[in-house]
């Protein structure tokens, strides 16, 4: 019997190559997917946080009528805000955003609290896709999000395009 054991001690079984095969693939698919869902998720935070200050924007300029409430000059504005009601915008404000330069962008950027990091592009246009008024910097290449939001302007139905870029 003694003999036995000397004869397999210098030979690795074949259970122990197989379960250790498995478990080097195991833990690389373990590794793998937690690499995976930590870019993932990264990416997917960067998206909900664009999102939530695309909605933000969009809700503070359809609902609120701004400070003072008349205003039609962005450097007389305090806060900015269309409305001139409950989801109905004021022509004279959202003329006054039209083709702004970059000293508007910055002054609309501070009015409404955004971050240097973040830009945004804001466009009012018709359902017949003739634009009204368009604000911000464009960027060909760039990922955005898009929050679209109808209202009225001058009875007629108009959307109002927040585009957040990341």
């Amino acid at each position: 019997m003694e003999i036995l054991m000397y004869r397999y001690k210098s030979q690795v079984p074949i259970d122990f190559l197989f379960s250790l095969a498995i478990f080097i693939i195991v833990l690389l698919i373990i590794s793998h997917s937690i690499i995976q869902n930590f870019f993932s998720s990264k990416e997917s935070k960067d998206r909900e946080r664009a999102l939530l200050f695309g909605f933000a924007i969009s809700e503070l300029l359809l609902h609120d009528k701004g400070i003072p409430s008349d205003w039609n000059n962005i450097y007389v504005a305090r806060r900015l805000g269309f409305a001139e009601d409950f989801y109905k915008l004021k022509r004279e404000k959202v003329l006054a955003i039209n083709n702004c330069n970059i000293d508007d962008y910055n002054r609309i950027k501070s009015l409404l609290s955004i971050p240097n990091e973040i830009d945004f592009e804001i466009i009012i246009k018709k359902t017949n896709e003739d634009i009204l008024a368009k604000c911000g910097r464009e960027y060909a290449y760039r990922k955005f999000v898009e929050i679209r939001r109808a209202s009225s302007l001058d009875n007629e139905v108009v959307l109002l395009i927040i585009r957040i870029y990341q």
